[in-house]
């Protein structure tokens, strides 16, 4: 199947570090939220999501984090893996904290 992430949203965040992109499925209405903390702390973003009228209150977060000398190896392959979440009570403005050395991925439904 063909990529259906047919729209590129703005996204801004007040902090420096963290980087972040977010796409649109047209289609279906699926948001997807992607940030990237390379910091040693964590950091709590304020997310203010335009141009939808409403949201679904639940999420899916999935989230990839970890010490930068972690690694996987044949005696230890899940040192390091992707953990998925359901995220409660998301409103069109919420607070979401990004760990420290993490990559994270949010799927919103736009309603």
């Amino acid at each position: 199947r063909s990529s259906d992430l047919d729209e590129i949203l703005n996204v801004s965040v007040d902090s420096t570090q963290i980087q972040s992109s977010a796409t649109r499925d047209s289609r279906t209405g699926e948001i997807f939220v992607k940030f990237v903390n390379p910091q040693m702390t964590d950091e709590a973003l304020n997310l203010q999501i335009k141009g939808v009228k409403s949201l679904s209150s639940s999420a899916e977060v999935t989230m990839l984090s970890g010490s930068p000398e972690d690694t996987n190896s044949i005696n230890h392959p899940r040192n390091v893996v992707p953990v998925t979440a359901a995220l409660r009570g998301v409103k069109p403005q919420f607070t979401l904290t990004i760990p420290a050395n993490s990559f994270v991925v949010l799927k919103l439904k736009a309603d």
